[in-house]
């Protein structure tokens, strides 16, 4: 599940980097995210680790994210609006 932060979503990533829907965002270098009914554009998909991720997650979901093997995560950034004419 995407967790909001400033400028983007921090997406911990439970089976790692394989699944084809993370190889298809790093490939597009773009997605889109459903958020609360609401569809956001994202782009500069990057990986990190939990550790270095730009959101501090709450004690008790690292200590279940490390207790799964849960070590990485995508990072990714709000997309600027498009102009309008």
């Amino acid at each position: 599940m995407p967790t909001a932060t400033d400028d983007g979503f921090v997406i911990v990533l439970p089976y790692g980097t394989r699944p084809d829907w993370v190889q298809n965002v790093l490939a597009a270098g773009r997605a889109e995210i459903v958020e609360e009914g609401e569809t956001v554009a994202v782009e500069a998909p990057a990986l990190t680790t939990v550790d270095a991720a730009p959101y501090e997650f709450p004690p008790e979901e690292l200590r279940t994210m490390r207790a799964f093997g849960n070590t990485q995560c995508l990072v990714v950034r709000r997309s600027a609006p498009a102009p309008t004419d």
